[in-house]
């Protein structure tokens, strides 16, 4: 099995940057440049979520079981909030919930401060 940070980083990470994504130009207006420089990644990324290249895998869960959190910190990101904390957060809630923990042998990963 793939140590939690690469799981995190290759599963989870991409579905979760693809919803903030959707959610912060659709719902908040935000132009796609600057979701990009607030996700951490580049327009060309963000398109790729937007055309569903990109992000794909595990999206439906996410969206599925997560869509509350997705949009309060999509809210805390249009803000002007810290963004690696609100996305960490979510990620630890994800790595707590029991569809997730089958993909995980530890609980923390090495891209969150906690």
């Amino acid at each position: 099995m793939k140590p939690p940070c690469e799981i995190v980083t290759m599963h989870i990470l991409p579905a979760v940057r693809a919803s903030l994504s959707r959610t912060l130009v659709e719902k908040h207006g935000m132009k796609r440049a600057v979701v990009a420089k607030r996700l951490g990644v580049t327009q060309a990324a963000v398109t790729q979520y937007f055309k569903a290249v990109r992000g794909t895998r595990n999206k439906a869960l996410i969206n599925e079981n997560f869509s509350d959190l997705i949009d309060e910190i999509a809210a805390r990101i249009a803000r002007g909030e810290g963004e690696l904390e609100t996305i960490c957060g979510l990620c630890r809630t994800i790595r707590s919930n029991e569809r997730f923990k089958q993909f995980l042998e530890q609980d923390h990963c090495d891209l969150c401060t906690e």
